[in-house]
């Protein structure tokens, strides 16, 4: 077996056409970090924000008078840099498989193992996000609660839209997305309180819709993060757990200006890729006595929080 093109790998046009579009409804790293444009290098420079520049107004608010030039404005941006990474999983298909598959008109192997392989590059973003926005040492001290006691959710008498609103009246540019940990999420729409207000009733049964918690919060955007991860070792049995937790985080993402890491709008952060994202194959002469072909996909990207200063995170509030 060689390759068509002398070249080490082929390019799979038609799965990297399956995986641009790929799309699992469970999965919200996209959502929190959405991906900016892709840009040509690894190596990019973007703008952080002091706090001076996201909340301080320009004087005399911006009023012209009839023979003046309006005030010129000074986006203080920090310039910093950063560097994008390789994410990618490869499989081998034995070659009697693809025959069988073949003979029986069924469906391409190579195609479905490049898209399981997909599926898990993308699991994996999903905690390498979860586990970014969601630490606390992400956010300055003040931007980070973590309720004890009877103020944990799971505890009818704790108040979630009061630690909301404290949260969000700490926040100097408000949220306009709410990110849950699939935990919170039902702690938070089953809480009788939550219930009683959205529903005016009693509380005692019911539950939130993710459209009235929008309309509750004051919030254009509900993500709920339900992916699971199996954390036992290869082989044993399955030891299932949420890649989200617990957490709650309101983060403030502009929704009319482009997601751009060296943007003069302030935003929360976004995904910075360099170049496509990528299906390859190959021979595989070891894949079995008759040889095989082995798949690989993958993205060049880095999860990037650009400025911290726009969430506010209600940590483990179950």
């Amino acid at each position: 077996m060689t390759s068509t093109n002398g070249r080490p790998w082929n390019s799979n046009p038609e799965t990297l056409a399956t995986i641009r579009a790929y799309s699992n409804p469970s999965l919200i790293a996209d959502r929190v970090l959405p991906y900016a444009p892709p840009i040509r290098k690894r190596e990019f420079t973007w703008n952080r924000y002091p706090t001076e520049t996201l909340y301080t107004m320009p004087e005399d608010g911006g009023r012209v008078g009839r023979r003046s030039a309006p005030r010129r404005v000074e986006f203080l941006q920090e310039p910093a840099t950063g560097a994008t990474e390789d994410y990618g999983l490869s499989a081998s298909i034995p070659q009697e498989d693809i025959d069988a598959a073949s003979a029986d008109g069924e469906s391409d192997p190579v195609l479905e193992y490049s898209y399981a392989l997909w599926e898990l590059v993308k699991n994996l973003r999903e905690i390498r996000v979860a586990q970014t926005v969601f630490n606390p040492s992400t956010y300055a001290t003040n931007h980070v609660e973590t309720p004890t006691g009877s103020d944990l959710w799971s505890d009818p008498a704790s108040d979630p839209l009061g630690q909301f609103l404290d949260a969000r009246s700490r926040m100097l540019f408000k949220p306009t997305k709410a990110v849950f940990g699939g935990p919170a999420w039902l702690a938070f729409s089953t809480h009788p309180k939550i219930v009683k207000a959205v529903n005016g009733n009693s509380g005692d049964a019911g539950m939130a819709t993710e459209e009235q918690a929008k309309r509750l919060l004051r919030v254009s955007e509900i993500a709920i993060g339900e992916a699971m991860v199996n954390t036992a070792k290869p082989r044993q049995p399955a030891s299932m757990v949420d890649v989200w937790g617990a957490s709650l985080l309101l983060i403030h993402q502009p929704i009319s200006s482009a997601i751009n890491p060296k943007s003069p709008t302030p935003a929360y952060g976004c995904t910075v890729q360099t170049g496509d994202r990528f299906a390859m194959q190959r021979p595989d002469p070891d894949a079995s006595m008759r040889g095989g072909v082995e798949v690989r996909v993958g993205e060049t990207v880095k999860e990037l929080v650009q400025a911290p200063e726009l969430g506010f995170l209600l940590h483990e509030v179950v």
